[in-house]
């Protein structure tokens, strides 16, 4: 009687298990797969059977020969392995297998598969919001470059990291006149300018620049090693080519011209970002008094 209902009990886990059980020998064969193992493997119980471990498994994958020494060596293994589905349609899986014998100690094993796809999605559904996130929090939403947060971490953690007396500088642009451009044209045709700006800078600054939105209409850019008059070059070649370009602004285009504060130091002793960047601010707006000009400052 008893063993009666423990059979009936095990019939019951076989046969409403959510997970796949398989039945099987040591040697790969398959004496009996349930209902959720057809389902998984889009077969029936003789297909199952007929095809073996092998039809329902990638042979190629290169975890599979350590599962089964690991199994042969301890007698149970728990590996993620890639099964197939009818048609040879890969999809991974969580695979637990035991070995045991029975009372005329003939050896068997029972593979429990659990299927991974949805997880898996799952997970790379969160990896790409965090990795969307991430890049938010670090980057304008209007013109795609650094913010002011992004912009001064990756400039902090390059300072903290390099103690030599490289001469490294900044840039703080701002677009002359761009209140007149928002109050003329409205704030979302001013988007599309400062995303054009931003392209603009881009594409023409030195490829070793590190450009960020400060805010606003102004835009700061970090040399990480510099010459004086490399840096005055570039801020002079900005500053032409600024004035020489046609600026998208939605169906029509827009000039613009930029006051440029630019600032050189050698070394990063005794320094902070926060002051360095003040310093380039300070000289920005020197440079506005002239608009469409450039201010330079050395730091001792």
């Amino acid at each position: 009687m008893k063993a009666d209902k423990n059979k009936e009990f095990y019939k019951m886990i076989f046969d409403h298990s959510l997970d796949a059980i398989l039945l099987t020998s040591p040697d790969g064969r398959i004496h009996r797969a349930n209902d959720s193992a057809c389902k998984m493997f889009d077969m029936t119980e003789d297909e199952i059977i007929n095809i073996g471990r092998n039809g329902l498994i990638d042979t190629n994958d290169s975890r599979l020969q350590e599962a089964i020494r690991y199994r042969e060596q301890f007698g149970y293994v728990k590996a993620e392995l890639t099964f197939l589905r009818r048609n040879q349609i890969p999809f991974p899986a969580i695979v637990t297998s035991s070995v045991f014998k029975d009372k005329k100690n003939n050896a068997w094993t029972v593979t429990i598969i659990r299927d991974l796809t949805e997880a898996k999605e799952s997970e790379k559904t969160l990896i790409r919001a965090k990795a969307d996130n991430e890049f938010l929090a670090t980057h304008d939403y209007v013109t795609g470059v650094l913010n002011r947060r992004g912009f001064i971490k990756e400039v902090t953690d390059f300072i903290e990291n390099n103690d030599d007396e490289r001469t490294s500088g900044f840039l703080l642009l701002d677009i002359d006149y761009f209140k007149e451009i928002n109050d003329t044209f409205g704030h979302i045709k001013g988007d599309y300018i400062l995303k054009d700006f931003a392209d603009f800078l881009s594409k023409n600054l030195d490829e070793s620049a590190l450009l960020g939105r400060y805010g606003g209409d102004e835009f700061i850019v970090f040399y990480s090693y510099i010459t004086e008059e490399a840096i005055k070059q570039e801020a002079e070649k900005i500053r032409i080519k600024v004035s020489e370009n046609q600026f998208l602004n939605y169906n029509q285009t827009t000039s613009l011209t930029v006051s440029i504060g630019v600032t050189l130091f050698q070394g990063y002793k005794n320094k902070t970002i926060d002051n360095l960047i003040s310093i380039a601010d300070r000289n920005m707006y020197r440079a506005k008094n002239k608009r469409n000009s450039i201010y330079y400052e050395i730091v001792e």
